[in-house]
């Protein structure tokens, strides 16, 4: 039957792994020297710079890449540029995090992982027109608690569709948007 087809190619559809858009990466600490400030590369550690900026995207395995199979590597003395990056990163409410947690920067302004070091820090995934990237959550984690979360959330919004009936009248709604059903049907 048609609907077999719809239903499969919008299963199909709503499988397709995503990369978050791109993006680079803004310092906000109201009423510091370093407000606004970007994050570059600087010796292969993420620092503040006013070159050398880094452009990110954020892989569905929760990779923060950098290009030319460059990942951002977590370590307890900052963050560097790594052929095998470290997992967990996500956007959340318009804001980078590691482990569901902020960043700091060093003594000497090189971004840490967490919330805990020194100078605070909030990182906002920005686009090159200047608005803020969309949240995005990796659908692989790494912990138990963050697959939860996850698993919770895509049941909600991501890669299901309901079919209902109404008077006998089939109605079919898939978050993977209109495109995707629109293609369905044509196909």
């Amino acid at each position: 039957m048609q609907f077999s087809s719809i239903f499969a190619s919008l299963a199909l559809a709503a499988s397709v792994l995503a990369d978050s858009e791109s993006f680079g990466l803004l310092l906000i600490r109201s009423g510091s020297s370093y407000q606004y400030s970007s994050i570059g590369l600087v010796d292969n550690t993420f620092e503040i710079s006013s070159d050398n900026y880094i452009s990110a995207t954020i892989t569905d395995e929760g990779l923060l890449s950098i290009g030319d199979g460059k990942y951002a590597v977590v370590s307890d003395s900052g963050i560097t540029a790594g052929t095998e990056g470290s997992a967990s990163f996500s956007i959340v409410d318009g804001y980078l995090e590691y482990n569901g947690a902020g960043f700091s920067l060093t003594e000497d302004y090189a971004l840490l992982a967490g919330g805990s070091g020194p100078n605070p820090v909030a990182v906002r995934p920005t686009l090159a027109d200047g608005s803020t990237a969309a949240d995005f959550t990796p659908s692989s984690g790494s912990s138990d608690e963050s697959s939860a979360s996850t698993s919770s959330e895509e049941t909600e919004t991501s890669s299901t569709f309901v079919v209902q009936t109404d008077n006998g009248v089939a109605k079919v709604g898939a978050s993977v948007g209109a495109v995707a059903f629109a293609a369905a049907v044509l196909i």
